[in-house]
């Protein structure tokens, strides 16, 4: 159960993380554009990764504004905190333009930008060439491109420090701030150096419940039943962790639910001569412990394991046999399922702002303890959540 549930977690993960802009947990900070006209605008900035940004800038003027999506064709350039990116066109040894917006690393009379792994130099004069040291080719292979330490070297004659000699001893990629830093000081040049200040890592907590329809299923004779009450009512905490950098717009949550569940089920069952009235009595007490992915801000999607361990079971099967002439009960417990099993989870649902308190509502559907899909699952469950966050926005 546990190995087939991991693989449908994981196919839901890859087709919804692939759908990021339909569920994106955006994260927007105060920044800024740069008009085509040199003009600046004020705002949020979508803070993604350096290889999205390179596309792609997004962009709204307010909280509850709506996003606006601005490729290198629309504006010169944008930023937030001590991280800008700039537009800009090279072009590479195959005549392609290779054409984005490239991070600025260092800003001077020489200026280092950065696209992935690959570093580049500007002029004053809006010149551009490529200084990377370590770079891997069409087969995989790393290679080193003294081109870039020749470039270096032309560049950097108008300064004694950064002559050939400290070039060769300094020339890497992990080192080219410094030798950049270097370069400008020594031409008196104003240098600004370019440090991350991205969106922190949030963590929030919050209470909430669960109405619930259950059922339980483990095999003979609770195969043969149809129980009578199924509605349960479950309460809990969860704890969020949103980490940009980690998954781009996806949400870590741990949760922690205890129900109790009470049922009772009946089945006639007549062979030959002998019948026999049955009488199914179920109550356990249960801790569902769910670790899944939340996708979405506004409205969202969750998938993940459902980790559902019983702590305490009365199982009671009452059999009352009926022949021609005499009438027998006995009672016999029935084994309970595993105290520890795992499932699928799956669920929607929609957030709402209470004052800085958001409250989100949602729908949601787990079961485990059998094979995905099988017939008799060991537990199952369709419930409607409120959820009540304790941390502010």
């Amino acid at each position: 159960m546990r190995h087939t549930s991991l693989v449908v977690f994981l196919c839901l993960v890859c087709v919804l993380s692939g759908n990021g802009s339909l569920f994106a947990q955006s994260n927007f900070v105060n920044g800024f554009y740069v008009t085509s006209g040199n003009d600046t605008v004020r705002g949020l900035i979508d803070d993604r990764s350096d290889k999205e940004n390179f596309e792609l800038c997004i962009f709204k003027t307010s909280a509850d504004a709506g996003v606006r999506m601005l490729d290198p064709g629309d504006i010169n350039g944008f930023g937030f905190g001590n991280v800008v990116y700039v537009k800009q066109q090279f072009k590479e040894k195959n005549g392609k333009d290779l054409v984005g917006f490239f991070k600025v690393l260092v800003d001077g009379k020489l200026s280092l930008l950065n696209f992935d792994t690959r570093y580049f130099v500007i002029t004053k004069q809006r010149e551009m060439y490529e200084v990377t040291r370590s770079r891997a080719d069409a087969t995989g292979t790393i290679k080193d491109n003294f081109q870039g330490l020749g470039n270096l070297k032309l560049l950097m004659n108008d300064c004694p420090v950064t002559n050939e000699a400290y070039l060769r001893r300094q020339y890497a990629d992990a080192n080219l701030k410094n030798i950049f830093v270097t370069y400008n000081e020594c031409v008196n040049s104003p240098v600004v150096v370019l440090k991350d200040t991205r969106a922190k890592t949030k963590i929030e907590a919050g209470i909430q419940v669960l109405p619930s329809l259950v059922r339980m299923n483990d095999g003979y004779p609770m195969g043969l039943v149809t129980m009578s009450n199924n509605k349960t009512i479950a309460a809990g905490a969860f704890l969020s962790v949103l980490s940009p950098r980690f998954i781009s717009n996806v949400e870590l949550l741990l949760e922690a639910n205890y129900y109790q569940y009470n049922g009772y089920g009946f089945f006639h069952y007549r062979d030959q001569n002998v019948e026999t009235n049955n009488d199914i009595f179920v109550k356990y007490k249960a801790l569902q412990i769910p670790v899944f992915l939340r996708i979405g801000q506004r409205f969202f999607i969750d998938v993940g394991i459902q980790n559902h361990i019983t702590f305490k079971q009365d199982n009671t099967w009452r059999e009352e046999t009926i022949t021609t002439s005499t009438v027998t009960t006995q009672f016999i417990k029935v084994e309970g399922g595993h105290l520890w099993t795992t499932g699928l989870l799956i669920g929607a649902g929609a957030k709402f702002d209470v004052g800085s308190f958001p409250l989100r509502v949602f729908a949601r559907y787990s079961r485990n303890g059998n094979p995905f899909f099988s017939s008799r699952p060991g537990y199952q469950a369709t419930s409607i959540g409120v959820s009540f966050q304790l941390t502010k926005n």
